[in-house]
């Protein structure tokens, strides 16, 4: 639907019939905002929880959390391990230790997508004098970069199972379009 409101716009002279072709422009731009904002939306409801599971995940079975609490002054002498050995449970400060651990390389992961699809935005907009039809199709799919590079990276599963962490993107793989 962009792409024809996008040829239409560009069959029409700005001279013959300004309104039409601004219209539109316009109708190609907020479709491929809301392109924008569906894949926005699919990640932070998402992909971003599986990355999160996924990383605690990783993090749990490290032994990055295993020295947590050596550096207490009062547990300095004792070693304290993950898992308690009377319940056989992990332990709640590891648990919320290796929490806080994955939401920060989750959180980064986000803002380092945005920045780069911001960035790819401003760019574009700057190089093609500021044609912001041609800047949007460029940040969507950057944005779809961005979001297969996580999913394959993380093998992220996204169809809301549990042990099962096959195939990335392969769910959604008929909503992805490019707008070149």
């Amino acid at each position: 639907m962009a792409v024809a409101a996008r040829d239409q716009a560009s069959s029409l002279k700005f001279d013959t019939d300004p309104i039409q072709k601004v219209l539109y422009t316009t109708k190609a731009c907020l479709i491929i905002s809301l392109f924008i904002a569906y894949r926005a939306q699919r990640g932070i409801f998402v992909i971003l929880p599986a990355v999160f599971r996924s990383v605690y995940d990783k993090l749990e079975q490290s032994k990055a959390v295993d020295y947590a609490g050596v550096f207490e002054e009062d547990n300095a002498a004792e070693l304290t391990y993950d898992i308690n050995p009377v319940t056989g449970k992990v332990r709640w400060r590891t648990r919320i230790t290796v929490a806080a651990l994955a939401s920060m390389i989750t959180l980064s992961y986000m803002i380092s997508g945005a920045w780069h699809v911001l960035k790819k935005f401003a760019v574009t907009l700057k190089e093609k004098a500021f044609n912001v039809e041609q800047s949007l199709e460029v940040a969507a799919d950057e944005m779809m970069r961005n979001e297969k590079k996580i999913c394959t990276q993380f093998v992220v599963n996204t169809d809301g199972g549990d042990k099962n962490r096959s195939a990335a993107v392969s769910n959604d793989e008929s909503s992805s379009a490019s707008f070149e």
